[in-house]
């Protein structure tokens, strides 16, 4: 039984590596948490703006996505320069990652209302695979009695206009493509199962109808797009009552998961079969 359950592990990290998805977490309510995708959002709130975000998926069952967002970003006493940072941790089954980032944006006024954001973003993500994850792997199993983890660099760019009225904005938060496979110290029948970080370009806009302070609607799309997977599209309509609460939905194109499931099907078949040799 253990040495199926072994083989099945193999098997999953096989399909991992065939496979090409989105690896930074995507939250719904994006449009309140622009940095983390932007680094040009740096300063846009005009003030000093803290923001928390706090997401659960799939309830009850183990090894459910987990995100959090904690950021901070403001502009400084020469208005066209901006700080931020934010902390960011999500956790997937046997993975976890956490990224720390500062963010550094200049802004350029283009007529009255409206501003031009170029923003930078450096800083580091933490990958952790813990190989004893998964209830019943034995610690003695030679194989997995490894918990694999690297700190990887980064840096991003990203071009914000905004005025009262709209947005719109293209980034890159991450622009550095490192490799994940020396993350295993010393587990080198994993290490060539282990994949890198993909590149992520997002492209954004939003705009703001009606005029009276007791309703505003605020519709807003979000386009990603990764190498080698399905372009993904956000749609969401926001309604703004009385300048302070919000109701909203939004329903997200692409990504198809039947093709996903198919890939994932197709790779593990493959990876039974080498389990099996």
């Amino acid at each position: 039984m253990k040495l199926n359950k072994i083989k099945l592990l193999i098997a999953f990290m096989i399909s991992i590596n065939l496979m090409n998805a989105q690896q930074d977490a995507q939250l719904s309510m994006y449009m309140f948490n622009m940095l983390q995708y932007n680094a040009g959002y740096t300063g846009s709130k005009e003030d000093p703006y803290a923001s928390a975000i706090f997401r659960t998926q799939w309830v009850g069952l183990k090894g459910a996505p987990q995100t959090l967002s904690l950021n901070f970003h403001s502009p400084l006493k020469r208005k066209q320069y901006a700080l931020g940072a934010s902390i960011r941790g999500d956790k997937l089954g046997a993975t976890t990652y956490a990224n720390t980032d500062a963010y550094f944006a200049y802004r350029l006024k283009l007529d009255k209302d409206t501003k031009l954001s170029l923003g930078v973003s450096v800083g580091f993500m933490y990958y952790q695979l813990n190989l004893l994850e998964p209830k019943g792997i034995s610690q003695k199993d030679a194989l997995l009695n490894s918990n694999p983890n690297k700190v990887l660099p980064n840096f991003g760019f990203g071009a914000y206009a905004y005025n009262p009225k709209y947005y719109i904005g293209v980034s890159v938060p991450h622009i550095l493509t490192s490799s994940l496979r020396e993350a295993v110290n010393g587990a080198n029948t994993l290490d060539t199962l282990l994949s890198s970080q993909a590149t992520h370009i997002f492209g954004t806009a939003g705009v703001i109808l009606g005029k009276s302070d007791m309703i505003k609607f605020k519709p807003s799309l979000m386009l990603k797009y990764v190498p080698k997977t399905p372009l993904s599209l956000d749609l969401n309509m926001s309604v703004l009552l009385q300048e302070r609460y919000w109701i909203g939905a939004s329903y997200r194109f692409g990504g198809d998961i039947y093709e996903l499931q198919t890939r994932v099907m197709d790779n593990l078949e493959v990876g039974m079969l080498l389990s099996e040799l």
